[in-house]
């Protein structure tokens, strides 16, 4: 809705109801429970989303035992995925 529409009508839940009985022309028009139920279905869809983007951390198929560096890196592994932590590697090579 415009700012200069709701000047005119001066009520809002009067300019919701003229809306939701299709006096406005711009668009697919919703009734609030519509609108209320497409906003949970967005919601669980972006939800499932995220969810299904978790990665198997790479540490998982290596055989890391008996090897204390990698057993570091594989402590840490989760946290620097997710931007909790930050490592820094210095490597010698002499």
């Amino acid at each position: 809705m415009e700012e200069n529409e709701l000047f005119y009508l001066e009520d809002l839940e009067l300019a919701r109801q003229l809306i939701s009985v299709g006096q406005h022309g711009k668009g697919e028009i919703l009734t609030k429970e519509q609108f209320h139920t497409r906003k949970e279905q967005y919601q669980k869809a972006k939800k499932d989303r995220a969810s299904s983007n978790v990665k198997a951390l790479a540490h998982a198929t290596c055989p890391i035992e008996g090897n204390p560096f990698l057993m570091a890196l594989a402590q840490r592994e989760e946290a620097l995925r997710n931007g909790r932590m930050t490592t820094i590697v210095f490597i010698r090579d002499a």
